[in-house]
């Protein structure tokens, strides 16, 4: 099949036939052979930009990227191979119906739009604020030295006050997740990273770091894009007002408001104007000052024909400037407004 002229087979399947004629031989012990065919095949695959069929094959055999490892294999398209199986694997996660339980419950904290923590299904109301917030610092900063820890936590206390007060935080968190959920050595405080805990923070950075390695106009990333979008469930720790989690938050709101920046574009190239609105509305929601936004917002909703909200968004949007800013919208805003309701 490889040695019929290209336009003979469709790529997808030239890519296949690479990729199999490579795996013959890596069974078959001829590993040099193999390497130069996994070559042939992530050739092919750059030059069709069908990284999609290496993935959806390479995710089922772990041996032919243990092998590629082991070769020093390095190519363009394995870095777009690995995207796409971190996005099936997502997926594929997501319509598991039923999980295998786990051994020991796993710990589930949940820092956005929430302040929870859950053993399993059950939830864990024996922890006070205090003691819950040194959990999620600690989900957050681990490992982190000691004398960090105190000054982020109890900023302001005596020394001894600050032991006393870790002290106590160390037994209430011992008791109620188990003796191991700490470890702590030379000075260095962390959660066990043995255990299951699902964070629901590291979740969403995942997916943000995911969408940023996709490239734009890649069919997938409106799909990455949603994921991200789905896990901010609201702001983090909202009822906790330490420093660092207020800086937290901070960073992680610009990093929504990214996002939802991001989806509209990608929903706008593929003809899903309702979608683009509503993540814009949430961008504006989150930012009602801000003049980009906000004219982008109108333009979305002049482009399909939603004039009357085009007047309501537009007096709301100068009514919030000239309340709280003493400003009236700037002339580009204004000139957009007087076209869209011609």
């Amino acid at each position: 099949m490889l040695e019929l002229p290209a336009s003979g087979m469709p790529a997808r399947q030239r890519v296949q036939a690479a990729y199999f004629l490579a795996l013959a031989h890596l069974h078959l012990g001829n590993s040099g052979s193999a390497r130069r065919d996994f070559m042939r095949a992530l050739d092919l695959a750059a030059i069709s930009g069908d990284e999609q069929t290496l993935a959806a094959e390479i995710q089922v055999d772990p041996d032919v990227r243990r092998f590629m490892e082991e070769q020093g294999i390095t190519h363009p398209s394995l870095e777009a191979v690995d995207r796409r199986i971190e996005l099936m694997r997502l997926f594929a996660a997501r319509a598991t119906l039923a999980p295998s339980p786990p051994e020991r419950e796993a710990i589930i904290l949940r820092g956005l739009g929430s302040f929870a923590i859950m053993l399993g299904d059950a939830p864990c109301d024996s922890l006070e604020p205090l003691h819950r917030q040194v959990l999620f610092y600690l989900a957050e900063f681990s490992p982190v030295p000691r004398d960090v820890l105190l000054e982020d936590i109890w900023p302001g206390a005596t020394q001894g006050s600050q032991a006393a007060s870790l002290h106590t935080t160390t037994h209430a968190l011992r008791a109620a997740l188990g003796e191991d959920i700490l470890e702590i050595e030379a000075g260095l405080y962390r959660l066990n990273p043995g255990l299951e805990i699902l964070y629901d923070v590291a979740e969403f950075d995942r997916l943000c770091g995911l969408v940023e390695a996709m490239p734009h106009g890649d069919p997938r990333r409106i799909f990455a894009l949603r994921e991200a979008v789905r896990a901010y469930r609201g702001d983090f720790l909202p009822s906790c007002a330490a420093e660092w989690a207020l800086r937290r938050r901070d960073s992680l709101q610009r990093q929504y408001l990214k996002l939802l920046e991001a989806a509209a574009q990608e929903a706008l190239n593929a003809g899903m104007d309702d979608e683009a609105l509503d993540y814009l509305r949430e961008a504006v929601r989150l930012e009602p000052l801000r003049d980009d936004l906000n004219i982008r917002l109108l333009e979305v909703l002049g482009a399909t024909g939603r004039r009357h909200e085009v007047v309501a968004q537009y007096r709301s949007y100068r009514q919030r400037l000239a309340d709280e800013l003493g400003l009236e919208p700037p002339p580009e805003a204004r000139r957009l407004y007087e076209r869209l309701i011609q």
